[in-house]
């Protein structure tokens, strides 16, 4: 599913968008607040990206965000960073 987005980003989380961008932004926390933070100032960076990504993780109770990708599709790479490696980046190139 696409839909029409006013910067460079697309957003991906848990929740499935077959019913629609509406139901997951009234539905997914995650998904309406990383949507706020990328409309609110460009992101220029990988760097920047994954500062948007660590501010919409769950930090309590049963979820838990075991990785976050960034993917770079004009760069043609992407970036893994894991849970139990802080600090820690993997960069791939495709």
């Amino acid at each position: 599913v696409v839909f029409d987005r006013p910067g460079p980003y697309e957003i991906v989380t848990n929740i499935a968008l077959q019913k629609g961008e509406d139901y997951v932004v009234d539905h997914c926390w995650r998904y309406k607040r990383g949507r706020e933070l990328l409309e609110s100032k460009p992101v220029d960076s990988p760097d920047a990206m994954y500062e948007i990504m660590r501010r919409i993780q769950p930090t309590s109770g049963d979820a838990r965000t075991l990785w976050t990708s960034i993917q770079g599709l004009n760069a043609r790479s992407f970036l893994v960073f894991y849970r139990k490696e802080p600090g820690q980046r993997y960069e791939f190139a495709f």
